[in-house]
């Protein structure tokens, strides 16, 4: 009726030459473009690092010594900020009014906003 399962350990064969740890990455180009690609569209860095699959503490590291980690994340949160309002401004060229009114209390709040600025 019950069937009872013996487990195995399976025991890993590492390479002699192999240090024990995490392993170094290779940051490529595609590597970079999907950085840029989940940061554009809204992705924290905690949830890039989630979705590539590479840990926080690895991001970290990498970021200070790698720039370009941090300029396609810098780039893909500009990208993603852009279509987003370039889609606001085409919504109130199109005649939405909650569109246009938020178009415009953000882009010129001193004439705009419904509270002047001291």
């Amino acid at each position: 009726m019950f069937e009872y399962f013996k487990f195995r350990k399976i025991k890993l064969k590492m390479n002699k030459n192999m240090k024990p740890g995490p392993k170094p990455r290779k940051t490529t180009q595609e590597f970079f473009k999907q950085i840029e690609h989940h940061a554009s569209r809204g992705l924290s860095q905690q949830q890039i690092c989630h979705a590539l699959g590479i840990s926080e503490t690895w991001w970290y590291e990498a970021k200070q010594k790698n720039p370009d980690i941090t300029e396609s994340y810098k780039k893909g949160k500009a990208k993603g900020i852009g279509e987003i309002c370039n889609s606001i401004f085409e919504q109130a060229l199109n005649g939405s009014i909650a569109a246009a009114c938020f178009y415009l209390k953000n882009r010129d709040p001193n004439r705009w906003s419904y509270f002047k600025l001291l």
